[in-house]
């Protein structure tokens, strides 16, 4: 008789254990879910919407990035000398590199990014020496503009992401617009052939 009260405490004990079993490990599966982002999705803990200015400055940055990415191949193309092809493929890997980040960000805080590369149509037609005056004049032109917006969105900038993408910038831009004005001036200086 004992053993048959046993038995049966048992059974009720198990049927009990597995009716419960199945609905809190179901509770805990939710919270988990609901509580962990799928692989993939934005970060529930930056999902807060970007203030209108940073989202502004991340469409000029990733149009910057696609413009120069852009005419950094066309350079590689439609010159004849060595360094601005060398500059042209820097242009390419470090815009493009920052551009990953940018596309990574605006993705992990649900960010459509609709800045576009400019019209690059004119630069196109052009090649070796008239090529490089015009893109020179360009790169000089076009960082000085990325540099000013930089240094004014962190200024303003209250997000925390966006400011470290900006310092993050500012300095790779001054650095591209240098470079850029070195290229110009060798371009500008006589040759030795001249002279003569």
């Amino acid at each position: 008789m004992r053993a048959a009260i046993l038995a049966g405490l048992a059974v009720s004990l198990a049927t009990v254990a597995y009716a419960e079993g199945p609905d809190k490990e179901r509770a805990a599966n939710q919270r988990a879910s609901k509580s962990a982002p799928a692989k993939g999705d934005p970060d529930p803990k930056s999902d807060k919407p970007l203030p209108a200015p940073e989202v502004k400055v991340v469409n000029a940055l990733h149009a910057s990035n696609q413009t120069e990415i852009a005419a950094g191949k066309l350079a590689q193309k439609n010159t004849e000398n060595a360094a601005v092809v060398r500059y042209g493929r820097m242009l390419v890997r470090e815009h493009g590199a920052a551009d990953s980040k940018l596309v990574a960000f605006a993705h992990k805080r649900a960010l459509a990014l609709t800045g576009e590369a400019a019209d690059l149509s004119e630069l196109e037609s052009k090649k070796g020496a008239e090529f490089d005056a015009a893109f020179l004049t360009m790169m000089v032109k076009n960082h000085g503009e990325a540099i000013a917006l930089v240094a004014a969105a962190k200024e303003t900038c209250e997000d925390r992401e966006v400011r470290a993408i900006l310092d993050q910038t500012l300095p790779r831009l001054q650095r591209h617009q240098a470079q850029a004005v070195k290229l110009q001036q060798q371009q500008q200086e006589p040759t030795p052939a001249s002279l003569d």
